[in-house]
């Protein structure tokens, strides 16, 4: 076994002696080093932030009911393009006919209590004034008789005292004023009981507003019911496409007014005549953002298909998702985009917020810093060499080159000393090699 690998050794090795060219009259040949390299690019270089966003239309309308009642009639589909005020679908009319009667009913009855109060006022008036009158007569003619009986009394005071008169017909005019003075008291008394009288009065007004009220409120659920009846024929609130069809024929919707839930939702119509794209920018990037800038859009659905669009609106407040807070910014889509594009799909944006026409750039490895000095590498006589550059506006990808370099200039990237290192690595263990096999042969 050892025999036969010293055997294949030196016939390796034979053959290495005689495939080695022959140098022994030159010095070992020494190949470049193959250094990463990138040329430099003369065109329009583009700064743009790229996200993605949302297709949204202008606007979009629920088309609900206030009526309730089975559908008879919803001759639309999905997609179909509808006018304003042109008629959608057809309820049933049975259920708000009948309502319709018993809101009439309910308000003929408000009226009737309110035409019984009003004469329940005009009545309690007509007492009031009544009985005002006749306990004022009273009181005066109390008055009166208090006043002839209180000189009447006096009067058979001082005949008695001159003897003219009798104890009796003293005492007698004593009593009459007496008597006289509580009937004055008693007709005040229904005098006061009379000017009381006027808080009914009050009372009865007061019921008489009340009754107007309730009729008024039975008046505007009548126009309600009404206006419920005509709702059952349903016609378009604007002009667009319906994007979503909610009920069919034969299906019991709720209204709209009267269900705490807000009724059965019968289609969505959107107005697709301006399509917007709401994109999430980054709140490092959203001070580059200025309302009008050019965006490119593209869409997975239409692969190789580019369109654009402009920064319409920028939202004044951030909102956080995720832990990282974004700003919504509202991107109207132009020209074909409108056509094709399609509310909620999902658009990729590249907002353009910088552009440099017929400029120098370079990929930005190629650039080089070394506290202040800004340079990049090129080979002169095979070598990498520094030459200062002048570096202008820079993408994530691409550096503008005021100054420094030329165009198609290759421009040495990477670890070029790593690089150098392992090529005279690699060069010594040849020559090594190369040295054995010439000392064999050359004996």
């Amino acid at each position: 076994m050892k025999k036969t690998l010293v055997i294949v050794g030196v016939i390796l090795l034979f053959i290495g002696f005689y495939l080695l060219p022959d140098n022994s009259n030159s010095d070992e040949s020494q190949s470049k080093v193959d250094f990463k390299t990138v040329k430099t690019l003369k065109g329009d270089l583009i700064i743009k932030i790229s996200t993605k966003g949302v297709v949204e239309p202008n606007f979009q309308v629920e088309v609900k009911s206030k009526a309730s009642g089975e559908v008879l009639s919803f001759p639309f589909e999905e997609g179909d393009q509808i006018t304003k005020s042109q008629a959608l679908l057809q309820l049933d009319k049975n259920d708000e006919t009948r309502n319709v009667a018993k809101a009439k009913a309910d308000l003929m009855s408000g009226e009737a209590s309110l035409k019984k109060a009003r004469t329940a006022l005009l009545l309690q008036k007509t007492n009031y004034q009544t009985n005002l009158k006749s306990a004022e007569s009273e009181v005066e003619e109390a008055e009166a008789n208090l006043k002839e009986s209180g000189d009447k009394k006096k009067r058979q005071a001082d005949l008695y005292a001159q003897k003219f008169t009798s104890q009796e017909s003293r005492d007698n005019a004593v009593t009459s004023y007496k008597v006289n003075q509580q009937i004055l008291i008693q007709a005040k008394t229904r005098l006061q009981a009379a000017k009381a009288a006027i808080h009914g009065i009050a009372m009865k007004e007061h019921e008489i507003e009340l009754s107007q009220a309730e009729v008024k409120r039975k008046q505007i659920a009548l126009d309600e019911v009404n206006e419920r009846l005509d709702e059952t024929d349903i016609y378009a609130p604007i002009s667009g496409v319906i994007i979503q069809k909610l009920v069919e024929q034969g299906q019991i919707i709720s209204s709209g007014i009267s269900n705490v839930s807000g009724g059965t939702t019968l289609a969505v119509i959107a107005d697709l005549s301006r399509l917007f794209i709401i994109a999430d920018v980054d709140e490092t990037d959203i001070g580059s953002i200025k309302v009008g800038l050019k965006v490119n859009v593209t869409a997975d659905a239409y692969y190789g298909k580019n369109f654009t669009g402009k920064v319409l609106r920028i939202s004044p407040k951030g909102i956080v998702e995720n832990s990282i807070t974004v700003f919504k910014v509202k991107i109207e889509i132009l020209g074909k985009g409108k056509k094709i594009l399609k509310p909620m799909m999902t658009a990729n944006v590249d907002i353009i917020t910088n552009k440099v026409k017929d400029t120098l750039y370079i990929a930005r490895e190629a650039v080089r810093h070394d506290g202040d000095r800004t340079y990049a590498m090129i080979q002169i006589d095979e070598m990498p060499t520094e030459v200062p550059i002048e570096v202008g506006i820079q993408t994530p990808i691409h550096a503008e080159i005021l100054s420094g370099l030329e165009p198609g200039q290759e421009v040495v990237v990477g670890d070029w000393e790593k690089a150098l290192a392992e090529f005279e690595e690699s060069g010594k263990k040849g020559s090594s090699l190369r040295k054995i096999l010439w000392l064999i042969r050359s004996k």
